[in-house]
């Protein structure tokens, strides 16, 4: 990983005190937690999914993010850590993520108003020569602390204030006036006590933007966002990405849309593009697309089955027709567990599954696996 007078810092000044700190607490040497830091969004594998969903007893309808977390090192499932963060000390909740100890970078998170994940990708500078150089030219310098690394920016995202999204923050907790009471505020206004953004567009916009999250220098890695509406995925490549969106749902693991399409038969199976693949290359994206199949298949089954329950309930074939373009596209809470326990998503590397809810801005339901 590189000699360790070289790893001893990240490029955040912040997230560097935060990794000195928890050196200095467990006693661990930094230059090893510099490299988990750095390392760690170029290598993990993963598998993720915005679904469309109805939430809780009221009937509300949106969108959840389905997150499965993969990766080959056995060790790392006792590091496993939920992470609160707030403004001020004692103060509310503002943001939450999933991560592992020692790793002050996000790759899991959740706010009001946003959801975020990060996925291993395979591809990266792989036009010309020069542009490779110039991807492990970055990478070199992000090991060195020189540049910021993705997951960095991810958590800038997740903390930086941001009108819209701190809008939907004071929202959830409007009915909790008590509680921020104890927090040592008479009002809401504990919760706008933030720094400038360090963007200069709203967040919204910033993650999908050629100006902004998609222009900057990056790892390689496919990035979901959800909001309470929308899942957005971004195939993230050096200085570069290209974004889909979708309202009912979408999901990503380790390959381009680019490299597969549907196989003869259809039936929702999907083939490599590209023939000539061989070996562990060929073997990591046919993992990836059985993946990315048994979730859309899932999927497809919960909501045919919410079809059929709901005609049994409407015998009158016009009364079934009722059903909105919203609400037929939305299956139920219990189908999104479901479907994050399918053998082929939730599997021997799998160390945690969450579902986040962007409405609330909270992991909603989680599992570890040891």
């Amino acid at each position: 990983m590189g000699p360790r007078s070289i790893i001893q810092r990240v490029y955040d000044d912040e997230e560097q005190a935060e990794i000195e700190g928890i050196a200095e607490a467990m006693e661990v040497p930094i230059h090893l937690l510099v490299a988990l830091n750095v390392m760690v969004d170029m290598m993990m594998g993963c598998s993720t999914m915005g679904l469309k969903t109805v939430c809780g007893e009221e009937g509300k309808i949106n969108m959840l993010h389905l997150r499965i977390m993969d990766w080959h090192m056995p060790r790392l499932r006792r590091l496993m850590v939920e992470l609160s963060y707030v403004r001020q000390p004692g103060g509310p909740v503002i943001a939450s993520s999933l991560s592992y100890l020692g790793y002050v970078g996000v790759f899991t998170g959740v706010r009001p108003g946003l959801s975020m994940s990060i996925n291993f990708r395979a591809h990266h500078g792989r036009y010309c020569v020069k542009q490779r150089m110039a991807y492990h030219k970055h990478q070199l310098q992000v090991m060195m602390g020189k540049r910021r690394s993705l997951s960095s920016y991810m958590r800038q995202i997740l903390l930086a204030s941001d009108a819209v999204l701190d809008q939907q923050l004071m929202e959830e907790y409007e009915d909790e006036e008590e509680d921020l009471k104890e927090y040592g505020g008479d009002d809401k206004t504990i919760l706008e006590e933030t720094e400038d953004s360090p963007f200069n567009m709203p967040i919204l916009d910033y993650i999908q933007s050629p100006d902004g999250l998609c222009g900057i220098s990056s790892t390689a890695a496919y990035l979901t966002f959800c909001t309470p509406e929308t899942v957005i995925i971004s195939e993230k490549d050096h200085r570069q990405a290209e974004v889909f969106s979708d309202n009912t749902a979408l999901a990503v693991c380790n390959h381009d849309r680019a490299d597969v399409h549907p196989a003869p038969g259809g039936n929702g199976r999907l083939e490599l593009v590209d023939k000539s693949l061989q070996g562990q290359r060929r073997n990591y994206f046919h993992l990836s697309m059985n993946r990315q199949v048994a979730l859309e298949t899932m999927r497809k089954r919960a909501l045919e089955a919410k079809e059929r329950r709901r005609m049994q309930r409407n015998q009158d074939g016009n009364m079934a027709s009722l059903a909105t373009a919203n609400s037929s596209q939305a299956i139920n809470f219990s189908d999104v567990v479901t479907i994050s326990q399918h053998p082929i998503v939730c599997h021997e590397d799998t160390h945690y599954i969450a579902i986040m809810d962007p409405a609330r801005g909270r992991i909603v339901w989680r599992m570890g696996y040891s």
